[in-house]
């Protein structure tokens, strides 16, 4: 990205499904994956040519398995919908938010209430 300047990069981190979570709260692991978020969007967020989204913290949609056809893919309308979020500029994350968003998604993933998805 720092190798082309002139070039506006927009990425975005997928969004796992609560079931991804309680993978990661079972396991333990899921201070790493918070931990590894926050460095790769710090290194991120340094290039000025990059627009860098994520949807973590689209509780709605995380929690609805509905939206995904396992643990870690959604589906395709789900796309869409991010997409969609992109263009309107919704769910960027800057040098200004960045740390709001790891501690709200941290606080949610944290706190959630993963034995009630076993029924």
């Amino acid at each position: 990205m720092q190798e082309h300047p002139d070039t506006e990069f927009y990425l975005f981190l997928t969004s796992y499904s609560i079931c991804a979570w309680a993978d990661w709260i079972y396991s333990g692991e899921l201070n790493i994956h918070i931990q590894t978020q926050r460095i790769a969007i710090e290194k991120i967020l340094r290039c000025e040519n990059v627009h860098l989204y994520s949807f973590y913290n689209d509780f709605d949609m995380v929690c609805n398995l509905d939206n995904y056809t396992d643990k870690k893919h959604y589906a395709e309308w789900a796309n869409d919908d991010i997409l969609n979020c992109m263009y309107q500029g919704n769910g960027r994350l800057t040098i200004d938010n960045y740390k709001d968003y790891l501690a709200e998604m941290e606080a949610f993933y944290t706190e959630f209430p993963y034995n009630e998805l076993v029924h």
